[in-house]
């Protein structure tokens, strides 16, 4: 197991002391990668190294910096890209959908299904599920 820490370059240090600087620790072979921005990574046996900690302005994802989290998924509040629920688009956390994908509809406890329940109906414009007209038998 190590666990690497990179520090930003001091502006007074000179360039070859400033680099030796950047990683607290190193394990055998590991290159850094500069535009993966990580601040702080681990690596477990031979397992692929996986950042924890990115710079400013970077989220993790699946282990790595990236500028922002991809469709299916979204930010929480350590920084890091969640998967939304099954067969959502975008999320307000890990377990409340805001839009489903194509071809479902989103039922008011925030899940996305293909069928609304009964006495309800899927509006295909909104994507979401409506309560029927108390007149209405479904």
């Amino acid at each position: 197991f190590f666990l690497m820490i990179r520090r930003p370059p001091r502006s007074t240090q000179s360039r070859s002391s400033a680099a030796s600087d950047v990683y607290k620790r190193q394990p055998l072979g590991y290159i850094p990668d500069a535009e993966n921005e990580c601040r702080l990574c681990i690596q477990q046996d031979s397992d692929p190294q996986k950042c924890i900690l990115c710079g400013p302005g970077l989220v993790q994802l699946n282990g790595k910096c990236t500028t922002n989290c991809p469709l299916g998924y979204k930010i929480n509040s350590k920084n890091k890209c969640v998967l939304c629920p099954t067969n959502c688009q975008r999320c307000e956390d890990e377990n409340i959908c805001l839009i489903c994908l194509d071809s479902y509809f989103l039922y008011s406890n925030g899940s996305c299904q293909t069928q609304c329940p009964l006495r309800s109906y899927g509006d295909t414009t909104s994507g979401k599920c409506f309560s029927c007209p108390k007149d209405c038998i479904n």
